[in-house]
């Protein structure tokens, strides 16, 4: 496997390093794992050229979940699931309904193929990204940001507790790209 090599100051080796950038305070550590780079930068983790991001929760169908307030969260796919799919195109309004865990919330459309989009926990659909209908790059453009799918309310938060959490996200990815996951 091609192992990335991290750029800018501090990464001068392959070797285990901790840089402290006095200006921005910012924290890089990279570690070497199966001649595998994975880079942390805070707020993400890195493999090869997917990120996970490390605040909110994963399901095995690439969709995250993120709590933004009391019993309210964010859905939306993963920076991996929007590479996969490639130049997203369109993607259907959902309704706004109770969904259990593991229903098709939606789909969305690329040029060369179509993915559904799970619900990760029981959940109820308050609200969508409408800047998708005339935008969907959002997805492609800011998976975890400007392009979440659907705001819902969750019924039971202990589902969350059950999903991955990023590092077990990022094994999962590394499993897929491996080919060694059934």
């Amino acid at each position: 496997m091609k192992m990335e090599k991290a750029a800018g100051p501090g990464f001068e080796s392959r070797r285990a390093r901790l840089f402290f950038d006095p200006v921005f305070f910012t924290k890089y550590i990279t570690f070497e794992r199966e001649n595998l780079m994975v880079l942390n930068m805070g707020d993400y983790l890195k493999y090869k050229e997917y990120r996970v991001a490390e605040d909110r929760r994963y399901a095995k169908t690439h969709e995250w979940i993120k709590m933004v307030e009391d019993d309210y969260a964010l859905i939306g796919i993963s920076d991996y699931a929007q590479k996969k799919l490639r130049d997203i195109v369109m993607i259907e309004e959902p309704e706004f309904r109770r969904y259990s865990k593991g229903e098709r919330i939606t789909v969305i459309e690329s040029i060369k193929s179509v993915g559904d989009v799970y619900a990760p926990v029981d959940c109820i659909v308050v609200a969508w990204n409408e800047n998708l209908l005339d935008n969907p790059a959002l997805i492609s453009e800011d998976p975890y940001g400007d392009g979440w799918i659907v705001r819902v309310k969750v019924e039971d938060k202990a589902q969350i507790e059950d999903l991955l959490t990023p590092k077990e996200y990022l094994e999962l990815i590394k499993e897929e790209e491996s080919g060694s996951r059934i």
